[in-house]
């Protein structure tokens, strides 16, 4: 994650360089850990209703070739 940090601020100075804009780049741990378990929440749920989905199709559709 620090050289994560340090790539983006290279990047948010190339690209404010000419510019009067300030962009922050910090985040605390408990704010890393919020947005990763969102994250996470997002993916099971995408995945179970894929699936969900996915086993409503029979597999000899699901396997025909058009």
């Amino acid at each position: 994650i620090p050289v994560m940090v340090k790539i983006l601020k290279l990047i948010v100075k190339a690209l404010v360089g000419d510019t009067k804009i300030t962009i922050p780049i910090e985040a605390d741990p408990l704010t890393l850990f919020i947005g990763l378990v969102g994250l996470l929440v997002a993916y099971y749920i995408a995945l179970f209703i894929s699936k969900k989905a996915l086993n409503k199709i029979p597999l000899s559709v699901a396997l025909k070739r058009e």
